[in-house]
């Protein structure tokens, strides 16, 4: 069977129509073609009013050797992967070995405890909240009637924050091993809907993840796993064993019960800071890691629709629209849009009293009449908490703690019109839009619980995402604070090999990997990275305009689509105006060539830039910005081995592309390359 990817049709094209372009794209007869399975469906709206959608199928030819020979080189022609699931080990038979501990019931804990139990070893899952029926209850408690359950509410219990909040379902994280795959067929298995496994950018939605999450908790217990609900697990025991390393052997619970325990696996989400404080306490070496802090704010769908969609807003095949948008404030701050909820609602999700936090959540039909969305601005703990690991957690509670007093002590949140948020005067009534937020929105200014640098990044941004977006910046948008929980404040040097490491030789120790699908909210595990991010490459897409290139930022918030241009026009605007390059090293024969043999010696133990492994590959990229400036232009230069990265090839359109010491004359310097945006 073949994989065939990236196959674009028209948005009202008819069923019948794609057994045609398959045919077309393989260059076979319809004869010679025996079934198509859609793997993925899309949608391209860059163009809004000639929106396309893009496929990936797995088809079945009757000569697959031959077609497989006649797209040698393809790369959207390729034998179809293997994406089951392989597990590590299974237990004896008769295993009667100590039980593996899962602590949390999260997306995480839960398909951790799953595959464990589907291997035989039947877990047992601590939880200090409630079952999630019973959890539902405490959560509408808050929302309802301002009573908060610190231990049952949207971010403790059965199923963990994400199952009040959109239920997304994809990763910008890449997954070569199909381990997501693993994630949504369970998903399926346990009543989630099927299209789900062929959505490019599926969710769920509250009320079925609810069922879901029963669904899956049965299973566990049928193969022989055990829950523990409302027990908090206080401290760990560790010993020293003969050889020096310090070992846990069990869990010191809430309840007082001692549960021994050899092998445990942390899930405890980003809320648990009790649980982190005991961790840093008994010597687990945590590093604080970024996050970003900032408001939700909301637009009517429709508004949102029209912006992203057109004459063609409202259409079923694509249902709501969403966004996502990122904004290099100057002074040196990251805005950018965070877990965009089509037709939902914004939520209290506070999980300690006297604080007040929001988040974003929807149903499967997405048919609330807000859109919301976190606009958050990066935190960087190097220069804004330096020290303390676990000071990100004292960063986070002073502004929730502003942000329940400027609500009015009663969990209202405090909310401003982005209008009075821009002029900077206090909002005394709302315009065209209404808030969801509940228990209420209570007007006053969100500067007074914003770090200063916060507020600065996102009046600086607004008007740009205006301009992206049509309507966004809109006077009456209502802005409701405090987004805090965006992820995790602590990470580990050997986190990506999931093996928490511990100071004096103990270790937690999670067997195999945790996939990149093990979330309902996978937009966290992308937004845990926001330097990686925000300093790759940007690459040449192929048009000219004047001695200007138009540069795509290859940002996984972004998704390589907003277009970066010295005088700020669109990609559209852009490219109207330019004139299209056939090759970006055409002038050049030798340049690849050069280019390549700088790279690698520049470069040894990194990887060529977008995945390049031939000379033909290098040869279409340009080379990577320069440090000298002129115009507005960008003067490029080679990675050279002595000088690296101060050398200046040529400038962009001129002749004299080898004047090294002209360029230099006439150019001046920039700051820092990765922050050069030109």
């Amino acid at each position: 069977m073949l994989r065939l990817s990236d196959l674009t049709l028209p948005l009202d094209h008819a069923p019948e129509e794609l057994d045609a372009a398959v045919c077309a794209r393989l260059g076979i007869e319809l004869g010679a073609l025996e079934r198509v399975t859609v793997v993925r469906r899309g949608n391209d709206a860059r163009r809004k009013n000639a929106i396309k959608l893009v496929y990936t199928l797995d088809v079945l030819v009757k000569d697959e050797a031959k077609v497989l020979a006649a797209h040698h080189g393809d790369q959207h022609v390729r034998p179809t992967p293997d994406t089951s699931y392989k597990f590590v080990t299974h237990a004896p038979e008769g295993f009667d070995g100590p039980r593996p501990v899962v602590i949390g019931a999260g997306p995480c804990g839960l398909l951790a405890a799953l595959v464990l139990a589907q291997m035989g070893f039947r877990p047992i899952i601590v939880e200090r909240g409630k079952a999630v029926r019973e959890r539902t209850k405490d959560t509408w408690g808050l929302w309802r009637r301002s009573v908060l359950d610190t231990e049952s509410n949207v971010q403790f219990g059965e199923g963990g924050a994400g199952t009040f909040s959109d239920g997304k379902l994809y990763s910008r994280i890449k997954d070569s091993r199909h381990l997501g795959r693993k994630v949504l067929t369970e998903f399926v298995k346990a009543g989630a809907p099927d299209d789900i496994l062929t959505e490019a950018h599926p969710h769920i939605g509250t009320f079925r993840l609810v069922t879901m999450v029963m669904s899956m908790r049965e299973t566990i217990e049928q193969l022989g796993g055990e829950y523990r609900f409302g027990t908090r697990v206080d401290d760990f025991e560790v010993e020293q064993g003969e050889d020096g390393e310090r070992r846990i052997t069990g869990l010191h619970l809430s309840n007082g019960e001692f549960l021994p325990a050899t092998h445990v696996i942390m899930a405890v989400g980003h809320s648990a800071r009790d649980t982190f404080e005991v961790l840093h306490g008994r010597g687990v070496h945590i590093e604080a890691k970024p996050f970003a802090i900032g408001v939700r704010i909301e637009h009517p769908q429709s508004w949102i629709d029209t912006a992203r969609y057109g004459d063609n807003a409202g259409n079923k095949i694509l249902g709501p629209a969403a966004y996502s948008i990122a904004h290099k404030a100057s002074n040196g701050r990251t805005v950018y849009s965070f877990c965009m909820c089509p037709g939902g609602r914004v939520v209290a999700a506070a999980s300690e009293p006297g604080r007040v936090v929001t988040n974003g959540m929807s149903q499967y039909s997405r048919a609330e009449f807000n859109a919301n969305s976190g606009l958050v601005v990066d935190i960087d703990p190097d220069k804004d908490y330096p020290g303390d690991p676990l000071a990100g957690i004292a960063f986070q509670r002073k502004f929730e703690e502003l942000a329940y007093k400027a609500g009015g002590e009663n969990y209202k949140a405090p909310g401003q019109k982005l209008g009075d948020f821009l002029a900077d005067r206090p909002s005394s009534e709302f315009g065209e839009v209404i808030p969801s937020y509940q228990p209420g929105v209570h007007l006053t200014e969100l500067k007074q619980c914003l770090p200063d640098f916060v507020v600065d990044a996102i009046r600086e941004a607004l008007p740009v995402f205006g301009r992206q977006v049509p309507g966004y910046d809109h006077p009456d948008v209502v802005m409701t604070g405090v987004e805090t929980r965006t992820s995790s404040r602590f990470g580990s040097r050997a986190a990506r090999t999931c093996r928490a490491s511990i100071r004096g030789g103990f270790t937690l120790r999670a067997k195999g990997r945790a996939t990149p699908g093990a979330s309902f909210r996978l937009r966290l595990t992308a937004s845990a990275w926001p330097k990686r991010s925000r300093w790759n490459w940007r690459r040449h897409d192929g048009f000219h305009g004047g001695h200007r290139a138009i540069r795509c930022h290859r940002s996984r918030r972004r998704r390589g689509r907003a277009v970066l241009r010295g005088d700020g026009r669109t990609a559209r605007q852009a490219r109207a105006v330019a004139r299209p390059c056939r090759s970006a090293g055409q002038e050049d024969p030798d340049f690849g060539r050069r280019a390549l043999q700088l790279h690698q010696r520049s470069h040894r133990a990194r990887p060529l830039p977008f995945g390049q492994s031939s000379l033909r590959e290098i040869r279409a990229q340009p080379l990577y910005c320069g440090r000298f400036h002129r115009a507005g232009r960008c003067l490029w230069h080679r990675l050279a081995r002595k000088d690296a990265g101060s050398t200046v090839l040529r400038r962009f359109g001129q002749a004299d592309r080898g004047d090294v010491a002209g360029g230099m004359r006439q150019g001046r310097r920039c700051g820092e390359l990765r922050r050069c945006a030109w």
